[in-house]
C-alpha cells in the first residue's frame, strides 16, 4: 500500500465535504451517491465479498477515516497501517438479500433500497463504500454502490466498478491497474504561479451570474423538518427512443461541446417550468447546476492521470428567463451562450482557483462559509449529466452487465436532484428527492414531464 497515512482531500472534495457538515448541521441531510449495476446473472456474494477486499487493498484510501486537525487547514484521509483486516471491512461493507423467492421482488427491493438510503454516515472508521447485492428472479442481480460524495465523483465510482469487475477476469493486479493508487499529487492547476491563481480566483467571483433569492423561488420552502430519509426514481430509454432522442438533442441544439447534457437541461428547465405552472408557483428564472469535469494541467488522458478517488468538478449555474422556457431552439442557445462564456474566460479554472481558496479555510468553519458566503444562491433543481469511462464494466463476475446508473441527494431547498447517466445504448434518469419536503406524487410528476419533454418531437 502507499506509505502515505493520510491524503488531504482535494479543494472540490472540501467543497462537497464542507456542504456535507452545513446539511448534518442544518436539516440532518448529508451528500450520499449511490450507483446501481444491473447485471443478467447470479452472482455469489461470497466471491463479490472477496472481490470487494481486493480493491479495498489496492485502494486503502476506502478503507481510511476521516480526520480533522487542530492545526491542518484541510479534512484527510487517514490511512489505516494495515490492510489486513480489508477482508473483515468488505464483510461490514458488503449487504446480500436474496429476493428470488419473494411473491413481489420488486417492491422488496424498493423497500430496501430506500431504508438503507439514509442520510447517516458514520466517517470516524472506514469502509467508506458500501455495496448491496440483491439477487432477483429470472437470474438477476443488482449492485448498489454507496459513498459519500466527497470520496469520489460519478467517474471515480465507476472506475472503482470495474476494478471490481477486474477481479474476476483474472486482471485484479494492482499493478496493471490504468489508475493510480491512492495518489494525492494530482495537481489541477499545476503550471499556474501563486499570482495567477490569485487572478483566476477573482475572476472566479465574477464569471457566471449567481441565482438571486429574488428571482427565483422554490416549490418548498426552507426546510422546517429536517430530513428523514432520501427517495429516489429510474427511468430508462433504449433501442428507438434513445435513438430518438439523440436524433432530437442535434435537432433542437445548436453544434457545439456537451451538446446531450445541454438538450437534457433544457427538458430538466421545460419540465420545471410545467410543474411551476400546474402546481401555482411563480418565478422570473430557473436556476441548475450544469457540472462538468476540470481539466487537469497538463493535457493528458484524464482516466490514467487522475486517482479513482477524489472530484475534479467544476459548476458553473445556468440561470435562464422564464419566459425563453417554452421555446427549445432559443433556451438551447442561451445556455450555449452562458456555457460558452463560462470556457472562454476559462472559468473552469478559476472555480478550481477559487475553491483552493475557499480551502484554506479550516473544517471547523464550512458550516459558516456555505450559510453566509452561499445564502443568496437560490436553484430551482439540481442537474447533471455524465457519461462512461474509458473502460466501463460490461461484464461482472462472468455475467453481462445490462445498465449502470446513480444519483444523490440535493439541497432543500430545491430538495430534488435530477441526474442523466449513459450507459451504452442507455440513458438513464435518476430523480433522488427529501422526504418529507417534497411530496412523492410532487417528484413523480416531475419525472414524468422530463420524460415526455425528452421525448417529444
Amino acid at each position: 500500500m502507499t506509505s502515505r497515512r493520510r491524503i488531504c482531500l482535494n479543494p472540490c472534495d472540501c467543497c462537497i465535504y464542507g456542504h456535507h457538515r452545513w446539511l448534518a448541521r442544518r436539516q440532518r441531510g448529508g451528500n450520499i451517491a449511490f450507483m446501481m449495476v444491473d447485471v443478467e446473472g447470479i452472482v455469489d456474494p461470497a466471491a463479490v465479498r472477496q472481490a470487494l477486499t481486493a480493491v479495498m487493498t489496492a485502494y486503502p484510501v476506502t478503507l481510511a477515516s476521516l480526520g480533522i486537525s487542530p492545526l491542518r487547514l484541510r479534512p484527510f484521509w487517514k490511512l489505516p497501517s494495515s490492510t489486513s483486516d480489508a477482508d473483515v471491512a468488505a464483510e461490514r461493507a458488503h449487504v446480500y438479500d436474496d429476493l428470488r423467492a419473494d411473491p413481489d421482488a420488486t417492491a422488496r427491493l424498493n423497500q430496501l433500497c430506500t431504508r438503507r438510503y439514509g442520510p447517516d454516515w458514520d466517517l470516524s472508521r472506514g469502509p467508506q463504500v458500501r455495496l448491496e447485492q440483491y439477487a432477483l428472479p429470472g437470474d438477476r442481480t443488482r449492485l448498489c454502490l454507496r459513498w459519500p460524495h466527497f470520496l469520489m465523483d460519478a467517474e471515480g465510482a465507476q472506475w472503482f466498478l470495474s476494478e471490481l469487475g477486474r477481479h474476476f477476469d483474472g486482471t485484479n493486479d494492482p499493478s496493471q491497474s490504468l489508475l493510480p493508487a491512492d495518489d494525492p499529487s494530482v495537481e489541477v492547476l499545476a503550471q499556474m504561479s501563486p499570482l495567477a491563481r490569485v487572478r483566476f480566483m477573482m475572476r472566479g467571483l465574477s464569471a457566471q451570474k449567481s441565482p438571486a433569492r429574488s428571482q427565483v423561488r422554490h416549490v418548498v420552502a426552507a426546510p422546517a423538518q429536517r430530513v428523514e430519509s432520501y427517495q429516489f426514481l429510474h427511468r430508462c430509454w433504449r433501442g428507438q427512443d434513445f435513438e430518438r432522442i439523440r436524433e432530437r438533442a442535434h435537432q433542437t441544439m445548436p453544434p457545439g461541446p456537451a451538446l446531450y447534457g445541454r438538450y437534457l437541461a433544457a427538458i430538466v428547465l421545460q419540465a420545471l417550468d410545467r410543474v411551476y405552472r400546474e402546481e401555482g408557483f411563480d418565478t422570473q428564472e430557473f436556476a441548475i447546476t450544469f457540472p462538468m469535469k476540470v481539466r487537469i494541467t497538463p493535457p493528458g488522458d484524464e482516466a490514467i492521470s487522475r486517482p479513482m478517488t477524489g472530484n475534479f468538478l467544476v459548476t458553473p449555474t445556468l440561470v435562464v428567463d422564464r419566459g425563453k422556457v417554452g421555446d427549445l431552439a432559443a433556451l438551447g442557445s442561451d445556455i450555449q451562450m452562458q456555457l460558452q462564456a463560462f470556457l472562454e474566460v476559462r472559468g473552469d479554472k478559476a472555480q478550481w482557483a477559487l475553491l483552493e481558496a475557499a480551502a484554506l479555510i479550516h473544517a471547523w468553519f464550512y458550516p459558516a462559509l456555505f450559510r453566509f458566503a452561499f445564502a443568496g444562491a437560490a436553484y430551482s433543481s439540481g442537474f447533471s449529466y455524465y457519461g462512461e469511462i474509458d473502460r466501463p464494466l460490461r461484464r461482472f463476475a462472468g455475467a453481462e452487465v445490462t445498465n449502470i446508473w446513480g444519483g444523490g441527494p440535493s439541497t432543500t431547498p430545491p430538495g430534488w436532484n435530477p441526474v442523466f447517466s449513459r450507459y451504452g445504448d442507455n440513458l438513464n434518469l435518476s430523480l433522488t428527492w427529501t422526504r418529507p419536503h417534497i411530496p412523492d406524487a410532487l417528484a413523480e410528476r416531475y419525472a414524468n414531464f422530463i420524460g415526455e419533454f425528452v421525448l417529444a418531437r
